[in-house]
């Protein structure tokens, strides 16, 4: 059986459950963040993760910050659960912490240990 995988804005296949470093793209990555909705959307006027992202960035000491705009990135690629939902499903957090993983590797930051607050 093929891998599951999503086509990117770039026209890239980003496979979900084994994802390659090669597949992350930062143009991907911004446009995907552009068009999602925080909170499921359950917001009086639109505000997109990539607007959130930007604004954390903006709140933490620079060698931070790369980490900070990163944050939610897989979002772009898995889409945005919200907590009570994600916390249902196991599956999906251990996808998304290799997802993260990647994302880290392709842009050299750590992003295993930043502040869930955020």
């Amino acid at each position: 059986m093929d891998s599951p995988y999503v086509s990117t804005f770039l026209g890239h296949r980003f496979f979900l459950t084994c994802p390659r470093i090669d597949d992350v793209a930062i143009e991907d990555i911004a446009h995907g963040l552009a068009y999602q909705c925080r909170f499921n959307g359950q917001t009086r006027e639109f505000y997109s993760v990539a607007q959130h992202s930007l604004m954390v960035m903006q709140l933490v000491p620079p060698p931070l910050r790369l980490a900070a705009l990163l944050h939610d990135a897989a979002e772009a690629y898995l889409g945005d659960m919200v907590k009570p939902l994600k916390n249902l499903f196991p599956e999906f957090s251990a996808i998304e912490s290799r997802v993260m993983q990647i994302i880290g590797q392709r842009f050299d930051v750590d992003l295993d240990h930043l502040d869930p607050a955020i």
